[in-house]
């Protein structure tokens, strides 16, 4: 998910700037974001798996985690899907509230809600057609907003960044759209 690759992109920035700067025994973080599956698999907390070498480091990463905060506060995920002979059609709705960003509750993210469809025709056993909308409602909104002091790289390269300036990142929503699609099974 998206959210997931942007904390991957910043523990990939935070590794070059370590392997940049010529730090003795690099250490290699393996990160995975199927927040779902983990929740399902271990329950509400959060789980770390490393190696001897990345132990001592995993101390420090749970204190920054334990201060980052922001918790969902509001979720909701539903789905129904209608068949009938041939016909198949889903319809998917998920809701995030809003959140607090930052760790005094100052700054809060904006509430989104998606509504998605699809739908498939079976023309034969080997011959499945199907359409999917995505964004069906048209919303606008983001699917992530994070808070936090950032940089160009044009100012951290010239060692011009400073404390960075403090601002809404954000991944804003597809518009509506539309997948047209057609299976062949061998």
């Amino acid at each position: 998910d998206a959210e997931g690759r942007l904390i991957q992109a910043d523990l990939l920035a935070l590794a070059r700037e370590l392997a940049m700067s010529g730090a003795a025994d690099p250490i290699l973080f393996s990160v995975a974001t199927l927040t779902g599956h983990v929740y399902r698999a271990h329950g509400p907390y959060t789980g770390a798996i490393c190696n001897a070498a990345a132990r001592p480091e995993l101390d420090r990463l749970d204190v920054l985690a334990e201060r980052c905060g922001e918790p969902m506060e509001r979720v909701l995920a539903a789905g129904v899907v209608w068949r009938d002979g041939p016909w198949t059609a889903t319809l998917r709705l998920r809701h995030m509230g809003a959140r607090a960003l930052d760790t005094l509750g100052s700054v809060r993210s904006r509430p989104a809600t998606l509504l998605n469809f699809g739908g498939t025709y079976a023309v034969s056993r080997r011959l499945t057609l199907g359409l999917q909308v995505f964004n069906l409602a048209g919303s606008k909104g983001n699917d992530i907003e994070y808070f936090y002091a950032s940089c160009t790289a044009r100012e951290v390269l010239g060692d011009a960044c400073g404390g960075g300036i403090d601002d809404r990142h954000i991944h804003p929503m597809e518009p509506r759209s539309l997948r047209v699609s057609a299976r062949w099974t061998f």
